[in-house]
């Protein structure tokens, strides 16, 4: 069955658990950009006017977190066991409460207002995140989050952390299992693949 992703183009935000999903998974797809031009006309054929969207064999299915936990209980990166896919789902909604707040510093064109975001991000909101992380990992004591084997939960944990990497990494000299379960994350066959073939964006 075919599967297209579609998301902007050079953004990673909510677009790209699904697609380090599918790469670890190592299934074909196809990703289809979206430019800002193109944005408006194509958003008034969505049924919910957002994105990402995932098609698969022809229909299209909206809402980031709903599409990564499909593709990862259907390529064997989730759990049958109930208190384990909680605890997935529970870290992936984590991830997401950090991304919100990544979205409106990253959005905020007020630079005297962005200046004061990003000195909250890089001094309470990190940090807070970083060590909920770092805490999820040494709790479960396996080098996974939940579990024993990789789940969409490392994966969110490597995604979460990963703007970050790139805007403060000073940050991570208080947690060096983080650096070291993102240097593990980013060596998954497929993952490996995928990040090397992408360019890197701000977020």
């Amino acid at each position: 069955m075919s599967i297209k992703v579609y998301y902007f183009n050079r953004l990673r935000a909510r677009g790209e658990l699904p697609r380090l999903v599918l790469a670890a998974a190592k299934v074909d797809y196809e990703f289809v950009p979206v430019e800002s031009p193109d944005w408006p006309k194509f958003k008034a054929t969505l049924p919910f006017k957002q994105l990402p969207v995932i098609e698969i064999g022809g229909k299209k299915f909206a809402q980031g977190i709903a599409i990564q936990t499909y593709l990862a209980k259907t390529n064997g990166l989730h759990s049958d066991d109930p208190l384990e896919a909680l605890a997935i789902d529970e870290i992936c909604l984590l991830r997401e409460d950090l991304l919100i707040q990544e979205v409106k510093h990253y959005r905020e064109k007020d630079e005297a207002e962005k200046a004061k975001k990003e000195k909250d991000m890089f001094e309470n909101v990190y940090p807070k995140f970083m060590k909920f992380f770092s805490e999820i990992l040494k709790s479960n004591g396996t080098g996974f989050a939940v579990g024993k084997k990789l789940t969409l939960a490392d994966i969110a944990i490597f995604e979460g952390t990963t703007t970050v990497s790139q805007l403060n990494p000073d940050l991570f000299k208080e947690y060096p299992d983080l650096v070291a379960f993102r240097e593990k994350i980013s060596n998954v066959p497929g993952i490996k693949e995928y990040l090397a073939s992408k360019e890197k964006t701000r977020m």
